[in-house]
């Protein structure tokens, strides 16, 4: 495999379907030693520290999704308020999403546009499901 940049490495662990198999095996693994197994097995052992990130990041997002900061907002969607409102609503979410990642300080501005993207894909889905 070449040597990726952290931003080429990001977005192949987010569309490969090698790395889709890369991440279950190593979240699946008990030890730093079994971790690094599962890296020299596929090639990616020098991109330890950003298998690691962006699995952070998935935790990140998720952790958010499940404990949103507003839960009234998301209600108020899934009680079936005008599309309308509930986009205006959905932005407000994003917005703030989009703030709290930028309050991070720990994000790269790429990181933080996927996983805004990810989380309006989300929202999207919490709404049609609720509809």
């Amino acid at each position: 495999m070449a040597k990726m940049t952290p931003k080429e490495f990001h977005t192949y662990w987010y569309t490969d379907e090698q790395a889709l198999l890369v991440a279950g095996e190593y979240l699946n693994t008990k030890s730093q030693a079994e971790r690094m197994e599962v890296l020299l097995k596929w090639g990616l052992t020098e991109y330890k520290k950003e298998v690691e990130r962006n699995i952070w990041l998935d935790e990140l997002l998720w952790t958010y999704i499940e404990n949103p900061p507003s839960p009234r907002v998301l209600s108020a969607c899934r009680d079936g308020l005008s599309s309308r409102r509930t986009r205006l609503e959905q932005e407000q979410l994003i917005k703030r999403f989009k703030e709290y990642l930028q309050d991070l300080g720990l994000l790269r501005e790429y990181e933080i546009e996927d996983l805004i993207e990810t989380y309006r894909g989300e929202l999207t889905c919490q709404l049609l499901f609720s509809l």
